[in-house]
Parts: structure tokens; C-alpha cells; sequence
């Protein structure tokens, strides 16, 4: 996928996020059931539904991963997004689908948002089909 359709802008904050990888170190407040892995990398994502409210123009569009666990998913956008979305978010040769949970603003273009996975998909399974 190519960069140019990136419009997420890392604040100064996020100035070392590629630098970052492998496990998180967990906080003593915590209670994650589960280890968070970083994964830093452009992903398709795709806003499958939202809430009666919220109307979208660009349903389309690419998000930087930032950290995956077996039961959630960390990505960053350029937009806002509202908890129950639903999306599909593809990289690295898997495709999930998760439901927003939270939604915070880290900067102009910035938005990190946390989801829920409930549909994990390895795509190179079918590719041997």
C-alpha cells in the first residue's frame, strides 16, 4: 500500500512510534487479560457500519497499526471514529474485523483509536486453496 494515501499526521509526541517494537511493557494500572504486541505498519481500513448518526462520505481509507493483543487492536487514523463502528481492518496478510471502543484525539489528523476483534482472518490460508 502506498504512503500517499496516509493523511494520519504523527504529533511530535509519536516522534519515535516506527522505533518502537515488540512487546509493551505493561503499566502497574493495567488489567489487560492479554500482552499488547507493537506493530508498526500502514493497514486498509474499511468502515463496514456506524451508528444512525454518524454519516461518512469515505468509508475507505489508510491507518497506521500501532499495537495488537489476541482480544483488541490499537490503530491510528485521520478521523474520528465512534464507538460500535465497525470495520475491516487488513495488513500483513490477515484481515480482522473489530468494533470501535474508544476513540481519543492525539493531534490534528490524529485520532487513536482502540476496537474490539471478534473475526481474525489469515489471508495467505486461501491463497493455498
Amino acid at each position: 500500500m502506498a504512503s500517499s494515501n496516509l493523511k494520519v499526521v504523527l504529533p511530535s509526541s509519536l516522534a519515535s512510534f516506527y522505533e518502537e517494537s515488540g512487546y509493551c511493557d505493561p503499566s502497574f494500572f493495567e488489567q489487560r487479560r492479554a500482552t499488547r504486541l507493537n506493530i508498526r505498519c500502514e493497514a486498509a481500513m474499511c468502515i463496514e457500519s456506524s451508528p444512525a448518526n454518524v454519516l461518512r462520505t469515505e468509508r475507505n481509507s489508510t491507518v497506521l497499526v500501532k499495537d495488537i493483543s489476541k482480544r483488541g487492536i490499537n490503530v491510528l487514523t485521520h478521523e474520528q471514529l465512534w464507538p460500535e463502528e465497525i470495520l475491516y481492518i487488513r495488513f500483513q496478510c490477515r484481515q480482522i474485523r473489530v468494533r470501535v471502543v474508544r476513540c481519543r484525539c492525539l493531534g490534528e489528523s490524529c485520532w487513536e483509536v482502540g476496537a474490539k476483534i471478534f473475526f481474525f482472518k489469515n489471508l495467505e490460508d486461501d491463497a493455498e486453496d
